[in-house]
């Protein structure tokens, strides 16, 4: 039996602010979490960077503050002297609070901060993308989508060894049960929470990381990972023997998702390719279903992909094609059961295809123009185009972390499992 959750926060939970007013509010946060007073806080009222600690921690969960260290007045020289990563360079104090972190983090510990994702390209972050290197595990980067309401910072979340890792949309703080519970059930484990309640306007969920990569490229890998009771061969047909039921769970997605959808929708494609082009030739698996295409990228072998997302990117409808059909033949029988205003690209500029799917006060479609096109848009048609970016990403996501291209199975029923599975979990991440 692990501990009630309000000896937790009394042996295992500490909390760091030098704002008085975000100490009580986090107080008041985690007395929420329990029907019982806490007689204890552990509460550190103090400059996280230069506070004494006389313990390491397992966890370090935070929102560290984004000023640039120009505006620290007095603290810049005592910054520059103390932390490598501030020593040279217009840096910013988050990183400082990396360095501390690291410097308080047990054997084995896991830090998630969530910060500006500025250190990635910047010659002031040099020393913090050194620091972290060795320990870094993953990077979820929000790129140009708005986390902190009313803030316009580019956010980024680090993790270290962080088997359960924070995308920390949310407010840990708050939303905390599940989490007590879980370190209470495993061991004694004290978790110092840095900034916690600046973040109280996030939604918050949280996910399992299962190795180090962008996602689990083969099926040894998942062997290895998981290392089931069964045989490699076993895990192998029963992947592809339960990818149907996968199916159907994915097409439930789906309906469920048409009922949710926003009025704005939009159609893309993407390549699929089967293999290397220089293997084309020998290629027979997926030969009976992929040609040759040809995309901005070049030329490549095998399939396309054409998707239909909302503007929360929630997928509507797919459907896989050969490659060299082009993508006017598909849109329609793709969004055959939608309603809404469709948004695609050039490769579905088509005045037959606009005028035979449009339905009065129900469906209407608008394509970019082509760039040897002359015609004139509305500035409101301008944002509407603008919003694709949202489709984009969609498409990022599946192939980068979702694993939608490979080269590895020696079947077709390997790759359509794999494609099932790929769509399924960007459907439901």
């Amino acid at each position: 039996m692990g501990k009630a959750v309000e000896k937790v926060i009394e042996e295992n939970i500490y909390f760091a602010d030098i704002s008085p007013e975000y100490i009580e509010k986090t107080k008041q946060n985690l007395q929420k979490l329990t029907g019982k007073e806490i007689k204890r806080f552990n509460e550190i009222a103090d400059d996280f960077c230069f506070h004494n600690f006389d313990e390491k921690f397992d966890f370090i969960i935070g929102n560290p503050p984004y000023v640039r260290i120009q505006n620290l007045n007095g603290r810049k020289e005592q910054l520059q002297k103390s932390f490598i990563t501030a020593s040279n360079g217009s840096i910013d104090l988050y990183f400082c609070f990396f360095e501390q972190a690291l410097k308080l983090l047990k054997e084995n510990g896991k830090i998630s901060f969530i910060t500006p994702n500025s250190h990635f390209h910047s010659a002031a972050g040099k020393n913090l993308r050194n620091l972290m290197l060795p320990h870094l595990v993953k990077i979820i980067n929000f790129d140009h989508f708005q986390v902190f309401k009313n803030v316009t910072t580019y956010t980024e979340m680090v993790a270290k060894l962080f088997l359960l890792q924070f995308y920390l949309f949310g407010c840990v703080i708050v939303r905390l049960r599940k989490m007590l519970f879980a370190v209470a059930g495993l061991r004694p484990q004290n978790i110092l929470l840095v900034f916690l309640a600046s973040l109280e306007n996030l939604k918050f969920r949280y996910e399992i990381v299962l190795q180090p990569s962008q996602c689990i490229l083969t099926k040894k890998s998942l062997f290895e990972i998981f290392r089931p009771k069964c045989s490699y061969k076993t895990l192998v047909v029963n992947l592809i023997r339960f990818s149907s039921l996968a199916l159907i769970i994915l097409f439930v997605l789906l309906k469920i998702n048409h009922k949710k959808a926003s009025l704005i929708k939009h159609t893309d494609s993407t390549d699929v390719p089967v293999c290397l082009p220089k293997n084309a030739k020998r290629h027979q698996t997926m030969k009976f279903v992929s040609n040759w295409a040809k995309t901005g990228k070049g030329w490549f072998y095998g399939l396309k992909l054409h998707l239909t997302t909302d503007l929360k990117r929630k997928l509507l409808s797919f459907k896989f094609i050969s490659g060299n059909i082009h993508d006017t033949k598909v849109f329609m029988d793709l969004n055959k059961n939608l309603e809404g205003i469709f948004v695609a690209d050039a490769g579905y500029c088509s005045d037959k295809l606009s005028r035979e799917f449009y339905q009065e006060g129900k469906r209407i479609l608008f394509t970019k123009p082509k760039k040897n096109m002359k015609k004139i848009i509305t500035a409101w048609q301008f944002h509407l185009y603008n919003t694709r970016m949202t489709i984009e990403f969609s498409i990022r996501d599946l192939k980068m972390f979702n694993g939608l291209i490979t080269s590895l199975p020696r079947s077709m029923d390997g790759y359509l499992a794999n494609y099932i599975y790929s769509l399924l979990s960007c459907s439901i991440s």
